[in-house]
C-alpha cells in the first residue's frame, strides 16, 4: 500500500490582521505596554547601577554568586510591579540574581504565590 506523503492543510494561518503581536515570550504590547520600559535607557542604566550597587552578586542567600558577565545577570524586582512605575523604577525594590536563580528559584516563588497556599 502506497504511503501518504504530503496531503494539504485543511486549516490555514490565521490572517496577519486578527493575530496580535507578540514578543519571543508570547506576550502582547497592548496587554502589558510597561514591557517597553526594559528597553528605555533609564532602564538599562539602572540595571547597571543596581549590578555595581551589588558587587555584581547574585542575592539569593544559597547562591551569592559573583559574575562579571552582565548577561548572565538579571536586574530583578523584589515585589512584582505589575505596571506600576513606582514600583518598577525603585531601586529598593530591585536586586542582583544570576539567571539561574532568576529563572528557576525566583520564578517557582512568584508561581507558588500567585496560587497561594494549598
Amino acid at each position: 500500500m502506497g504511503k501518504l506523503s504530503a496531503m494539504p492543510g485543511r486549516l490555514s494561518a490565521m490572517p496577519q490582521r486578527l493575530a496580535r503581536p507578540r514578543d519571543p515570550d508570547g506576550h502582547s504590547a497592548e496587554a502589558e505596554p510597561w514591557r517597553a520600559w526594559y528597553n528605555l535607557k533609564r532602564w538599562k542604566l539602572l540595571r547597571i547601577a543596581t549590578f555595581v550597587r551589588d558587587l555584581f552578586t547574585c542575592q539569593m542567600p544559597d547562591c551569592r554568586r559573583i559574575e562579571t558577565d552582565t548577561a548572565l545577570l538579571v536586574c530583578d524586582h523584589v515585589e512584582r510591579h505589575n505596571g506600576d512605575p513606582r514600583l518598577f523604577w525603585d531601586e529598593r525594590n530591585l536586586q542582583t540574581l544570576c539567571k539561574p536563580c532568576h529563572d528557576k528559584t525566583k520564578q517557582a516563588q512568584e508561581r507558588r504565590a500567585r496560587v497561594g497556599p494549598a
